[in-house]
This record gives structure tokens, C-alpha cells and sequence, in this order.
């Protein structure tokens, strides 16, 4: 199913209505010294205006800029309990979809307190930076940042009305691994007027066999895998590998595009990202 074109209207409701059990069930805190183990998570704390509150993050946390001198505590999935525990946190901000499970339930155990948010698709991701900004005091500037978000996509969508192509999204070359069901990046083909042929699977992130890809036939493959591979393979070898296969229509038609995986974390750039795919495909 694709994902819907939010209204504004919509999402006033929708939030009045979690805002109002939110704000009733939990005590309200004033939190002074936050981590975040995720690094879309830490551009929206920034973009909350709580940037100074930072003391520890992942080495991935490269945007914005000011978020690289903060101090190291995590790798993408791994925190270290070590640094964790020494910067005495009051708050601890992660994913439910790739934290280290025995290293955040050590932590709450000894009594942190740990925040867990999904952002494995749009609808989630508006819901976490909204829960977000309720938790950390700043509710208008989330409601403005999601508006924001929704205006942008609903406007690419406008653009693309009507194309009505198959794409296929790959996040690994070697075993072939794309973009299943239940992702956000069923979300980024819906806004550029795309289907995405994967999404029949019940995984997330399914193997594709070379049967598969045939039988999907796709006209369009966005590959994320640069710089995600274990050897960092340039653009130019990525292209080899597809070219393999000139009987898939994306590669005898020369549709195969190359896109960081990293530029579509689901934060409040993710509309700029998805513009830059359109405007590359078209």
C-alpha cells in the first residue's frame, strides 16, 4: 500500500490527540545532559534547538557539522557502556529498529533513563520527532519541523503524478539485498510516483535472487549501496556488476542511479534527499 499524501489536517488532529495522552501519562523532566545512539536522531535534536544538550553521540553523527566534536560513544549499532556511563546522562535517546538490545536493557536496569523511537517509516518518523519535542519541551518547533516535512514531499509528490514506474531499491550488491515491506523507502517511492516492486515481501530487507530481479522486472534501480559495502566500491564498479544483467529493463535502459544510503535518514532532510532522487531520475 502506498503511504499516504499527509494533510495538514490531518496531522493537527492526529498529533492533538497523542499530545494530550502523552503530556497526561508521563512527568515532565527538564533534561541536561542527553545522548543519542542514532544519528538521525541527533539531527533532530539539534533542529529542536537542543544541540547544547549533547554529550555524547555516535561516530556517524556528521550533521550538523557542530555534531563531530561531540564526544564518541557509539559506532552505528554498538554503544560503549564505558562512555556511556561516564558522561552521567539523564536521558538517553535510541531506535527500536538497530540498537544493541543487552547493552540499552543493562541501562535501564541500572536505572537510565532510555527513550526508544521508531523511524523505520514516514508515519513513524513524524511521530517521533513530534514525541521528541513533547519529551523535550520544544512541541511547537516539532509541530513546525513535521508541517514542514509533510508540505515538502506533498509537494514533490505533485511532481510526479502520473509516472508510474517500477523502481527497486537495493541497499547491498553482494547477496543481493533490496527494500521490502514496511520501510520508509516505500515512502520515497510513492512521493516520486514509483512502485516499488519488492514490496510484496514480508521482510523489510529481503535477499533478491537473480530469478526475483528478472521476474520484477524494474524500470528504475536506485542503488544505496555505495559506501555501504565492505570494500567501498566506487560508482564505476557498481555499474559493472549490473551491467551483467542487460536483460533487466533499469540496465538496458541505463536507469540505474547511485545514491548514499546516509542522505535518507529519516530526519528532517529527508525532503531534500527525495527531491534530489526525483530530479535525478526524471
Amino acid at each position: 500500500m502506498h503511504a499516504p499524501v499527509f494533510s495538514k489536517k490531518y496531522r493537527v488532529l492526529n498529533f492533538s490527540i497523542y499530545s494530550f495522552i502523552f503530556l497526561y501519562s508521563f512527568p515532565l523532566f527538564s533534561f541536561e545532559r542527553v545522548i543519542s545512539l542514532k544519528p538521525n536522531i541527533t539531527e533532530v535534536v539539534f533542529a529542536l534547538g537542543l544541540g547544547n544538550k549533547l554529550v555524547g553521540v555516535t561516530s556517524y553523527c556528521d550533521i550538523p557539522p557542530e555534531a563531530k566534536k561531540i564526544t564518541h560513544v557509539s559506532d552505528y549499532i554498538q554503544p560503549s557502556l564505558e562512555k556511556v556511563i561516564a558522561l552521567k546522562p539523564d536521558l538517553i535517546l535510541t531506535s527500536q529498529e538497530n540498537s544493541s538490545r543487552r547493552e540499552i536493557e543493562f541501562l535501564i536496569e541500572k536505572g537510565y533513563r532510555v527513550e526508544n523511537s521508531k523511524w523505520d517509516t514516514l508515519d513513524n518518523s513524524l511521530e517521533s520527532i513530534l514525541n521528541l519535542g513533547l519529551l523535550l519541551g520544544k512541541k511547537e518547533i516539532a509541530e513546525k519541523l513535521t508541517q514542514e516535512i509533510i508540505n515538502k514531499l506533498n509537494n514533490i509528490a505533485s511532481k510526479n503524478l502520473g509516472v508510474k514506474k517500477k523502481v527497486l531499491f537495493v541497499v547491498g550488491q553482494q547477496p543481493l539485498i533490496v527494500a521490502g515491506s514496511n520501510n520508509i523507502f516505500g515512502d520515497v517511492a510513492h512521493y516520486l510516483g514509483l512502485e516499488n516492486v519488492a514490496a510484496q515481501s514480508k521482510l523489510k530487507y529481503p535477499n533478491y535472487s537473480l530469478e526475483m530481479l528478472v521476474k520484477s522486472s524494474p524500470d528504475l534501480i536506485i542503488d544505496l549501496s555505495i559506501g555501504m559495502e565492505g570494500t567501498q566500491k566506487s560508482e564505476k564498479d557498481l555499474l559493472s556488476w549490473w551491467r551483467q544483467y542487460p536483460w533487466v529493463p533499469a540496465v538496458k535502459n541505463d536507469r540505474v542511479y547511485f545514491f548514499h544510503m546516509e542522505e535518507l535518514r529519516a530526519s528532517p532532510r529527508f525532503p531534500e534527499a527525495v527531491e534530489r532522487i526525483s530530479r535525478m531520475i526524471r
